[in-house]
This record gives C-alpha cells, structure tokens and sequence, in this order.
C-alpha cells in the first residue's frame, strides 16, 4: 500500500519495542519490566496557557469616564461650599435671636420679684424680703409688779389705745396687785415700746411742758386692782428740778380736764371740793382731788425719786409702799 506523504519520525530502530515480543517475553514466565522505555520526543515544546494577573494599578479609566468624575466631584464640592456659606449666613443674619434682657432682682411688699434693667440683686428668695425685726429689750419698770401685759398697736393707730386698755380691764387680776401695761408700736420695718410723749398723745392728756422738762422719758404705766375694780397709775422718773414741786402746785388748776382719760370712764363726776387736798403717808407727802365716790380721786406725789399718778386712794398708798420697800433694800446693800 502506498502512502502518501507519511508522517516522518526520527527514531532509532533500536527503541522500536514489537507486541510479538512482549508477548515472547510473557511466554517465557518472566514478570520483569524492560529496562526501559521508548521515549518520545516530540519536536516542538508545548505552549502553555498564560494566566493574565491585572494590578489595580494597571488600570486606565477611559478618558470619557475619567471627564465625567471630576465634574460629578467638583459638582459636590461646589455644594458644600455653598451649602456652607448658605448656614453661616442665616446663623448670623437671619436667625431670629432672642435679644437678652439684663434684670436684677429687688424686694417690693415682702416679695423678691424681678425687674429689668441694670442693677444690684438685693434678694435671692421672699425670705430675704421680709422686715427684720430686732428683738426688743423689755425696759425697766419703775416699780415692782406681778404681771406685765402687752398692748400691740399699728403705727398711726396709737389712738386705739384707751379701748385696749378697757378690755385688759376686764380681764380678771388679783385683789390688791399692780400689773404693768406695755404698749408696743408695730410697723413693717420696726416695732418698739412708745415713749412718754407718744403714750400721752394715745391717751389723750396732756402734761404742761415745764412738768415734761423736769421729768425723763422713763415711765411705767399699771394697773392696781382693788376691790372696786382696776385703777390706772403711772409712775415717771424725775429729773433735776428745783421747780418741780412748785409747777405741779400750779398744774392743779387744769390737772382734773388734762388727765381725765385715766380715769377710764365715759363720764366723771364733780370734785368733792374745789382744791386739792393735802395728806401725809409713810412721811410721804400727798396732794389729792376727792370725787363723791370714794374710790375715785386724783393723787399724786414725789416717791422715791419718781413722780406717781393714781386715781385712787388705795393705789396711791399701795405704791407708796411697794416703792419704800425697794428704797428700803436698796439702802440696806
């Protein structure tokens, strides 16, 4: 058979291995492998397939892409900037801005409100608003009592004070005790027991001046209960006088109409005679007005440096003795 074009392999005859002798070799029982084998070689090396590793870096973004992000970026950019301006602005122009309100704080009627305008804060709380009131020192009484009672009066209305004085009155006290009345002036701001002038403008007498000039402003005003019921007395602190004696003389002709509120009744009767009268207790000496009821009178005298008004017998002579007792034991130290 003829071939046409065969295939030409270079090959040495010596390496052509046959089946007829691989099978002589199986016949004759032997298992060993021929020392070797035909190697084929072929004329060409294989090409091999080539794998193709891309790097980020290699990348090229087309030019027409690449055109379109930094518009799409600059966009963006030109936003924010405006987007920026745009917030500050209306921040600081368009924003409605509470104006502030300068205040302080100041106490009106007890009460820490607020006021505008520039000022001195002068409370925090109304606590601090409200009047402080010093504890007031209770004065001295001129003579020993048993009871003091205190009488509370607004500023402006010391007028009501003979009317205060008849409901104490009216309160029960002890046979033959004197009780001290204390007349206290009250207001927002202070409060303080009345002085002598005061206490004569509320009830209403009248002391002439030469008789003030001569006494001090140190007085007691009581109450002396006998059994005809309360009678008021006072006892004021002299001065240095050489007239006293001789101006409370000359007083007599008015004392009666300028002290006729410390009798405490609406209407007093006539006098039991036309002048004072003259008396003497305990060496002490007396001037009195005697009224048709003898519970009823109008004393005075000059008792252990003091100058003491009652309106009657009994109280008289009851502070006469309460007054030289203490002179007593004073003296006896």
């Amino acid at each position: 058979m003829n071939i046409k074009n065969p295939i030409q392999f270079n090959i040495d005859e010596s390496f052509i291995r046959t089946m007829a002798d691989d099978v002589a070799v199986l016949n004759k029982g032997s298992s060993v492998p021929p020392n070797s084998l035909p190697i084929i070689k072929p004329d060409k090396k294989p090409v091999l397939s080539k794998k193709v590793e891309l790097k980020s870096s290699n990348i090229k973004i087309p030019k027409r892409q690449s055109k379109y992000f930094f518009i799409i970026f600059g966009l963006i950019a030109i936003l924010i900037v405006i987007g920026t301006g745009g917030f500050f602005y209306w921040w600081n122009y368009l924003k409605s801005v509470t104006p502030i309100v300068v205040t302080h704080f100041e106490c009106q009627d007890n009460q820490c409100i607020i006021i505008e305008g520039d000022g001195d804060s002068k409370c925090q709380i109304d606590a601090e608003c409200q009047p402080i009131i010093q504890e007031l020192l209770i004065p001295d009484s001129l003579i020993p009592v048993n009871e003091t009672k205190t009488i509370e009066l607004i500023v402006g209305q010391e007028n009501l004070l003979p009317g205060q004085l008849s409901l104490i009155i009216d309160e029960g006290q002890a046979s033959s005790t004197i009780n001290r009345i204390l007349v206290k002036s009250v207001d927002q701001e202070e409060e303080k027991y009345i002085d002598l002038n005061t206490l004569i403008l509320a009830l209403n007498i009248n002391i002439p001046e030469n008789i003030l000039s001569a006494i001090t402003d140190d007085y007691t005003l009581f109450l002396y209960r006998q059994e005809e019921g309360n009678r008021l007395g006072i006892v004021i602190k002299m001065g240095e006088s050489d007239t006293l004696v001789q101006d409370l003389n000359n007083w007599e002709d008015t004392m009666i109409d300028d002290l006729d509120q410390l009798f405490l009744i609406e209407d007093i009767p006539d006098t039991h005679s036309e002048e004072f009268q003259d008396k003497i207790y305990k060496d002490v000496y007396i001037r009195y007005m005697n009224f048709p009821m003898p519970i009823l009178s109008l004393d005075y005298g000059i008792i252990a440096g003091n100058l003491v008004i009652t309106t009657s017998r009994e109280a008289m002579f009851n502070a006469i003795d309460t007054l030289l007792r203490v002179e007593e034991e004073n003296n006896s130290f």
